[in-house]
């Protein structure tokens, strides 16, 4: 763990120690093509995080 004394700043672990996820995208699939899609949306203390694509989900 880092042991920086700032305040307001949180250090992330390198990412060789976070297990990488299973890919679940089909392969012979093209997800550019216009459809139904299932995202995620992130969120900060109950807020949008991601503000680039608000347009688009509203």
């Amino acid at each position: 763990m880092n042991n920086n004394k700032s305040v307001g700043v949180r250090f992330i672990e390198p990412a060789g120690s976070i297990p990488k996820r299973k890919e679940i995208r089909l392969k012979s699939y093209d997800y550019k093509s216009n459809g139904y899609y299932f995202i995620t949306i992130c969120t900060y203390k109950g807020k949008p995080y991601v503000k680039k694509h608000k347009e688009i989900i509203e």
